[in-house]
């Protein structure tokens, strides 16, 4: 049997918080979107829903001013990050607020002014994978729902195998889809899904390499 086939404005690749938060915001420009996530229970785990739920740049304030956090990135990251730097710093804000618009509850827990942003309730600090309910858990239960009111797709069980090139770009992506192949071809392909994405970045990066960074977030 042939791979079914389907066409999208966005495909994004990982349920987690990068993933979900740029679906939604295409979904909000009138995009259609899909996510494709690899784990299969409603509760998939995830580095998000396993994270501490805090959010920084490089150590600093995001709502810190963009040149402090530019300084700060350039103490921390190599020569890679400090290219996407101004962007970064000047949105780092914007994303925060857009978070909490989206259901996304903060609270302060420690002495530095970076750790005013992390996810409530928080997660304790304790030597165990005891985060269902907590903060990030909640986060991406909302932004899920957030995302599927306004008519996009999730879909659990989808491992995306590889990507599909044309013309040395990216058009879409290769899925095994509970069993089954299925190919989403789209305009644009947003790869957040953590660490699994080593292996499709190391077998197609002088494609990558070359497709357009972006300058600057116009929506």
């Amino acid at each position: 049997m042939g791979a079914i086939e389907n066409s999208l404005d966005v495909v994004v690749m990982g349920g987690g918080l990068a993933g979900l938060t740029a679906a939604n915001r295409a979904a909000e420009q009138g995009l259609s979107v899909v996510v494709l996530e690899q784990g299969t229970e409603a509760k998939y785990t995830c580095n998000t829903r396993y994270s501490g739920g805090l959010l920084h740049v490089a150590f600093k304030d995001v709502q810190a001013s963009p040149v402090a956090i530019t300084a700060a990135i350039g103490k921390h990251d190599h020569d890679y990050a400090l290219t996407h730097a101004p962007l970064l710093a000047q949105e780092s804000a914007r994303a925060v607020e857009w978070l909490q618009s989206a259901g996304a509850q903060f609270e302060i827990n420690g002495p530095f002014k970076f750790q005013r942003w992390i996810f409530a309730p928080m997660r304790p600090r304790i030597a165990r994978l005891d985060w269902r309910g907590y903060g990030p858990d909640q986060l991406l239960e909302r932004l899920r729902a957030r995302l599927e009111s306004q008519g996009a797709r999730m879909r659990l069980g989808a491992r995306v195998e590889t990507l599909v090139i044309d013309n040395g770009r990216v058009r879409g992506v290769q899925v095994r889809e509970q069993g089954q192949p299925t190919r989403y071809r789209a305009r644009s392909v947003i790869i957040a899904d953590g660490a699994g994405s080593w292996r499709l970045l190391t077998e197609w990066r002088q494609v990558l390499r070359a497709s357009p960074w972006p300058r600057s977030l116009q929506q």
